[in-house]
Parts: structure tokens; C-alpha cells; sequence
């Protein structure tokens, strides 16, 4: 038998070899450090121990008497005052620190004042566009000055003046533009760029992520504030692609959360809206637009999928030379849950992305038959080999679980998109079952749920496949067969579930197999031959499970059986009664009548009842 490690920390077994837990991700090797430390703790907290022991004894010696001295009045002890208790911070400190609020309230009602006394003079005729424009320059240059000097000393305060001068710039290049018609649009776009740029230069200088996130949602919207109605998609796709990428770079190197997910949003959401607003879909012919909004989206799925991941495997196997992943700002104030969910983003991006650029670039073209399911089968093999790729490297077991996720789900997709509902219901019963089978080399909950949901998924499907009451060859055609294959893939699936503490799933889904197969006799035997020939073979059927049940002493069984026989004395009176004739009933009715009474005489025998226990009392 394998040497297994017992986790220190969650008591979870892993296999011998690895090194991190496969439960709770505990790194065996700091682990041993640590342990190795608070050894070492130990042992000097004893010698520490052992040191105040011998002070007393110490002290306890007559010490030489001292030489006569002058009486010297003693200062009168003052009382102590008492130690005011702590209150508990409900809230974070920087809610309720001037430092935090104060300065972006007062910035936002300057700005206020200073935008009334901007239209009022505007009104008056006191200035005309042009000076307006050289004014909002002015102002945005001395926020940013401002907020650049002192931002050392205070650096909310800092933050806030140079976050209001680089929306004034934004304001200004708008107004510039669209209002008053002083620039051409070249010379307006390079403007907002490059004020774009300035935004992250002074991020990136101050290590400050609040500046990044404004920088990029000007950018971002700059091609909405410029907009036309004559723009080039090629054009938009670029620059989309150059901001974005800026902001994936920057989380690549600082690490904040924020102005990723900024660029996902924000990157996603234009690359969707241009191809809304220029009706690039379904497209069979190429043209510059429609490649150019597939080279957006391939560029998005690299830079919010793949950085992520690099990321990761890069913080695995050197975790000094990247900055860890937070937040933002007020990273400090963050709950532990919270902060949490940020390492969680990778294997996020990794099932969340894939997905979203296969299904845009499914909008966009136009594919041949069975062209859509052959491009998500190609991506299932693609995720499915990087998952085993990474597998092969130590320490990555999230990241190469949620390649496999990805693949698996594009897998279905594919599934799906090629097979015909019959042929769709078989494959999905084997995906199930080849999932549960997986549970027991993979421990993870989330697999052992998603194979639960994979059988329910079938479980529905098969009630709807028998819910179709088909006029055609009974039991003998593909349909029929298929259906029973899938039920007892259902129960062969029972065999691979382990039984939870509170559930028993593999009853579960034996029951489900059981009724399932009721369904199918009353549907194939009904069209052969009535509903006299289905209560025949349901007694047949119970028959069989009681005897099984009592050879092998299987309880389950034996009361599954039983119940099926009184289900069967239900349907000889609500719909054997009413639907069959008189001969029929004649010979259902008595055969089964002395069936159970052969099965009451010998039924205490069969269960090895002592005649005396099987007295009535």
C-alpha cells in the first residue's frame, strides 16, 4: 500500500510525493518549517521558564545592610489613573477619517462651484470658447500639481487633486471636441491618449491603483465622448486593445484586482457593443471588420486569461519577484473573506474567458455544418491537454483543476452542438458516469457536485426522452434501446458514489434507475400489447427483485420489491379495472391474487422467522 500524508492542518490524505494538501493547499515544506519553529519556540520558553525560577531564589539571599542616611521626605504616591478601555471600531478608520472623505467631499463641491461660476460666466458672454477651454487646462494642471506634492504627506488628499485634474483634462478634451469644435478629431483622440497615459505614468510612480482605475475608465470611454457615428472598427478594436492591454499589464506587475476587472468589463462589453452597433454577426464572408473583431476578441482571451494564469504559475515558483495580488486601495480594511475572493480570480478567469470568446466568436461567423461544435470540440481538446500539462508541475493543482473544468464544460457544449437529442441523452449518461469515476482519484468537492449535476441533467432529460410517447416498433428500435442504456448506466453509476454522511445517493439513484424502467415497460409493452402484458411484467420484475433480495439478504431490496408490488395492486384497480376486459381482468386479478398469497405463506421462511415470531399479537 502507497505511503500517504496526512495533512497537519486539515487531516485530509494525500498521496506520498506531493507537496501541497489537496484539500486545503498547505505547502508540506513550510509546513515542517513551521512546525520545526515552534519546537524551538518551545524548548526556549522552557529555558526562559527555567531562568525566572532561579531569580527568586536569588533574591531570597540577606543582602548587606545599607549605611545610615538622612531622612529624605518620600514624594506622597499619586493614585493611578485608570486605563481608559478601548472602544470597539465598528468601522473601518478610514471611514471615519477626515484624511479618507473630507477632501474628496470638499474636491467635489469646488469643482461644483467652480463648474456654476463656468456657466454663469459662459452666460454672461464674460468668455468664449476658447478661454473655457485654456481654463479647464489651467485647473487640471493645478490639481495635478498640487495633488503631486503634497501627495506624499497626505496621500488621500494627493490622490483625490490628481484624480479631479485628470477628469478635468478628460472634461476639457470633451468640450474641446464636441461642444466647441476647436480641434479636429486626430488631434482631440491623441489628446485623451495621452492624458490616459499620464494617469498611468503617476500610478505606476506612486504605487497607486486609484489612479490607474481612472486613467482607464477615461480610456475606456474616450471612444464614446469622440464618438461620430463615422468610426472605423479596426480603429476602435486597436485602441481598445492597447488600453486594455495596458491596464492587463499593469495588474500583471502591481497586482491590483481592481483595474483588471475594469479591463474585463470594460474590454468585453465594447468588443460585444461594436459588434452590436455594426451589425458584424453571422458573417460568411471575411472582411477587415469581422477579423478585426476576432483578432479583439483572441487578444482579450490572452491578455485576461492567460496573465492571470502566467501569473500564478509564476507566483508558485518564485513568489519574490511579483508583488502579491490585492485589491487596490483599502486593502487593509478588507475582511479576510473578501480578500479571499481575490485569489480565487485566476481560476475564475480560466473557466469565465475561454467561454465568453468562444461564444462571441460563434456570433460572429457563420460556420459550416457541425462547423460550431467541431470549433468547441477543438477548444475542449485544447483546455483538456493544457490541464494535463500543468498537472505535471507541482504546487498547480487549482490551476490545471479549472483547465479540466473548461474543457469538460466546452466538452458538453460540443456535445450538444453535434448530436441529435437520442444519440445527446447516451453520451451525457457516459459523461456522468465517467465523472463520478473521477471522484475517486480527484478529491474535490466541486467535481463530485458538477457529476450530481451532470445525472440530474440526464435524470431530466431521460423523463422527457419517456415522456415521448412514439407510435413505432416497440422495444426493438433505437429510441427504446437507447433509453434502456441509459438506465442502467444510471445504476451502474450507483456502484461509483461513495454514501455521504446524511445521503445515501447510490439508493438514490437505484430508485431512480428502478422507476425509470417501470416508465419504460409500461411505455414499450403498452404499444406491443396493452396494458394487460405491462402488469404482467411488472409482476415478472418484481418477482425477480424479491428473490434477489432474499437470496442475497438485501433490505434495500427486498423493500424496493415489495413496494413495487403494491404498486402493482394500485394499478390493477386505478387502471387495469377500467381500461382492460373482462377476461383480462378475470386472470389478472386471480393470478396475482394467489401470487401474493404463495408469498405470504412462505414469506416468514424465506426471512428465516421462527413460527412463533410470526404470530399476530
Amino acid at each position: 500500500m502507497p505511503q500517504t500524508i496526512i495533512c497537519p492542518f486539515c487531516g485530509a490524505e494525500n498521496e506520498s510525493g506531493r507537496l501541497t494538501c489537496h484539500s486545503c493547499q498547505t505547502n508540506f515544506r513550510q509546513a515542517d518549517l513551521l512546525s520545526a519553529l515552534t519546537q524551538r519556540l518551545t524548548r526556549l520558553e522552557t529555558i526562559v521558564a527555567d531562568l525566572q525560577q532561579a531569580l527568586p531564589a536569588q533574591a531570597a539571599e540577606p543582602a548587606p545592610e545599607p549605611l545610615p542616611q538622612t531622612a529624605v521626605p518620600q514624594p506622597t504616591p499619586q493614585p493611578k489613573k485608570p486605563t481608559p478601555t478601548p472602544q470597539r471600531a465598528y468601522l473601518p478608520a478610514a471611514v471615519w477619517q477626515s484624511d479618507f472623505w473630507f477632501n474628496k467631499i470638499g474636491l467635489g463641491l469646488l469643482l461644483l462651484a467652480l463648474a456654476f461660476l463656468f456657466s454663469y460666466a459662459v452666460e454672461q458672454g464674460w468668455i468664449g470658447p476658447p478661454v473655457r477651454v485654456a481654463i479647464g487646462l489651467i485647473v487640471g494642471t493645478g490639481l495635478l500639481g498640487i495633488g503631486y506634492r503634497t501627495a506624499r504627506k497626505r496621500p488621500h488628499f494627493g490622490q483625490a487633486l490628481q484624480g479631479g485634474g485628470i477628469a478635468a483634462y478628460y472634461i476639457t478634451g470633451f468640450a474641446a471636441f464636441q461642444l466647441y469644435a476647436l480641434v479636429a478629431l486626430p488631434v482631440a483622440f491623441v489628446y485623451m491618449t495621452l492624458v490616459t497615459l499620464l494617469a498611468f505614468t503617476l500610478s505606476l510612480r506612486q504605487k497607486e491603483a486609484m489612479l490607474s482605475l481612472i486613467g482607464g475608465l477615461g480610456g475606456l470611454v474616450t471612444p464614446i465622448l469622440l464618438a461620430t457615428g463615422q468610426g472605423s472598427v479596426v480603429g476602435l478594436i486597436i485602441y481598445i486593445c492597447f488600453i486594455c492591454g495596458s491596464l492587463a499589464l499593469i495588474y500583471f506587475f502591481q497586482g491590483w484586482q481592481v483595474v483588471l476587472w475594469l479591463a474585463n468589463s470594460g474590454g468585453w462589453a465594447i468588443v460585444l457593443g461594436s459588434m452590436i452597433a455594426f451589425d458584424i454577426f453571422d458573417q460568411a464572408q471575411t472582411s477587415a471588420e469581422n477579423w478585426a473583431v476576432q483578432g479583439g476578441i483572441l487578444f482579450c482571451l490572452l491578455i485576461y486569461w492567460g496573465l492571470p494564469v502566467v501569473r500564478q504559475l509564476n507566483w508558485q515558483t518564485a513568489f519574490n519577484r511579483l508583488p502579491p495580488i490585492q485589491f487596490g486601495f483599502a486593502d487593509s480594511y478588507l475582511p479576510n473573506f473578501v480578500k479571499s475572493v481575490f485569489n480565487t480570480h485566476p481560476q475564475l478567469a480560466i473557466l469565465v474567458h475561454p467561454i465568453l470568446a468562444l461564444w462571441l466568436t460563434l456570433l460572429l461567423w457563420r460556420f459550416p455544418e457541425n462547423g460550431d461544435g467541431l470549433l468547441t470540440l477543438g477548444t475542449a481538446v485544447l483546455f483538456g491537454l493544457l490541464a494535463w500539462g500543468i498537472s505535471r508541475q507541482q504546487g498547480q493543482d487549482r490551476v490545471w483543476y479549472m483547465h479540466g473544468v473548461t474543457a469538460v464544460f466546452c466538452f458538453t457544449l460540443a456535445l450538444a452542438l453535434l448530436l441529435d437529442s437520442t444519440w445527446l441523452l447516451l453520451a451525457l449518461a457516459l459523461e456522468a458516469a465517467l465523472l463520478h469515476l473521477g471522484t475517486h482519484f480527484i478529491k474535490r468537492r466541486t467535481l463530485q457536485v458538477g457529476a450530481h449535476i451532470f445525472s440530474l441533467v440526464v435524470v431530466l432529460l431521460l423523463v422527457e426522452h419517456l415522456a415521448e410517447w412514439r407510435i413505432v416498433t416497440p422495444i426493438w428500435n433505437l429510441h427504446s434501446l437507447v433509453v434502456l442504456a441509459v438506465i442502467g448506466l444510471i445504476f451502474a453509476t450507483s456502484y461509483l458514489i461513495p454514501s455521504a454522511q446524511n445521503l445515501n445517493f447510490p439508493l438514490l439513484y437505484r430508485l431512480v434507475a428502478h422507476i425509470a424502467l417501470l416508465a419504460w415497460f409500461w411505455h414499450e409493452f403498452n404499444v406491443l400489447s396493452g396494458q394487460g402484458l405491462v402488469t404482467i411484467v411488472w409482476g415478472v420484475y418484481a418477482v425477480g427483485l424479491l428473490l434477489l433480495a432474499l437470496y442475497f439478504r438485501h433490505q434495500h431490496l427486498r423493500l424496493i420489491a415489495l413496494a413495487t408490488l403494491f404498486v402493482l395492486v394500485g394499478k390493477l384497480f386505478l387502471v387495469d379495472l377500467v381500461v382492460l376486459e373482462t377476461v383480462w381482468r378475470i386472470l389478472l386479478f386471480a393470478g396475482f391474487g394467489g401470487l401474493f398469497l404463495f408469498i405470504s405463506y412462505f414469506y416468514g421462511s424465506w426471512l428465516g422467522l421462527s413460527e412463533q415470531s410470526r404470530k399476530a399479537p
